[in-house]
């Protein structure tokens, strides 16, 4: 599998650091949350390209990070 690019890295720390905040703020409940990261991993996997797999398996870890704190 490809690594993820420099650019889809950024942008999927930004949203990790948004989603984070978020849910610690109240802002979004626990089960919001799960579907944004449920949804971008499913925009992620149906565009099958390595980069897009590389970024739906960090979005994946990402998510369980989030849910975890």
């Amino acid at each position: 599998m490809a690594d993820i690019d420099d650019a889809a890295l950024a942008t999927c720390t930004l949203t990790l650091n948004l989603l984070t905040q978020l849910r610690k703020s109240g802002a979004l409940t626990e089960e919001q949350i799960s579907e944004i990261f449920a949804d971008s991993i499913r925009q992620h996997r149906s565009v099958a390209t390595d980069e897009n797999l590389a970024a739906a398996s960090f979005l994946e870890s990402a998510r369980i990070s989030v849910e975890a704190q």
